[in-house]
Formats: C-alpha cells, sequence, structure tokens
C-alpha cells in the first residue's frame, strides 16, 4: 500500500473523507508534504445552530469541519497555510466582527 492510500486510511479521516483527498490536492499544489507521523490539533467541536464545527491543523494545513446533527460525515474544507485559513473567515460575507475575531482567535490557537 502506497503512501497516497495509507494517509486516506487514517482514522483521523474516516469521518471527513473529503478531507483527505484535499490535503492531497494541497501538497501538490504547495510542494508541502505531511510527514509518515504527523501532529493533528484541532478545537473542540462548536455548535452553531443545528452544526457541529471544527477548526484544525495537519503539520502545516489548517482545515474546518462542519457537520450537521443528523449527519455522519464532515464536510470540510482545507486550506495551504495560517494565512488561508484567515483569510478564509475575514473575506466571509456579512460576519461581524467579534465573530471574525473568535475565529482568528482559534486559528492562532491550532498553531
Amino acid at each position: 500500500m502506497g503512501r497516497i492510500e495509507n494517509i486516506k486510511k487514517l482514522a483521523f479521516f474516516e469521518d471527513k473523507p473529503g478531507l483527505a483527498e484535499q490535503i492531497l490536492m494541497l501538497e501538490k499544489k504547495t510542494q508541502l508534504f505531511l510527514p509518515n507521523e504527523f501532529e493533528i490539533r484541532q478545537t473542540v467541536g462548536y455548535e452553531i445552530g443545528d452544526k457541529e464545527v471544527i477548526l484544525g491543523r495537519l503539520e502545516s494545513f489548517y482545515f474546518l469541519a462542519l457537520k450537521g446533527v443528523e449527519e455522519d460525515n464532515y464536510r470540510s474544507q482545507a486550506f495551504a497555510s495560517e494565512a488561508d485559513a484567515k483569510a478564509f473567515f475575514v473575506h466571509l460575507p456579512e460576519m461581524e466582527n467579534e465573530l471574525v475575531a473568535f475565529w482568528l482567535n482559534e486559528v492562532e490557537l491550532v498553531r
């Protein structure tokens, strides 16, 4: 079994099926690769309305995962860097400044 298959089969990605693919695509784009053993840091799951939201980091890659109460899997968005993750929150339309500041702080906490 090759490296790509090993990454996709990690228990961490079981409930985040799209995240492994996104990380692998970012690896090709950035030429930064996950090492054989890597650190995973993430926030606790925040409940926002009927959704659970997790923000995290896999080495230099960041991710945002969102799951509805009735869903089994998270929908996710991977970011190539801390700056890209922060830019995502800054550019969300109609987000209150206090909420943007909260998420920017969360990005700092998983650094």
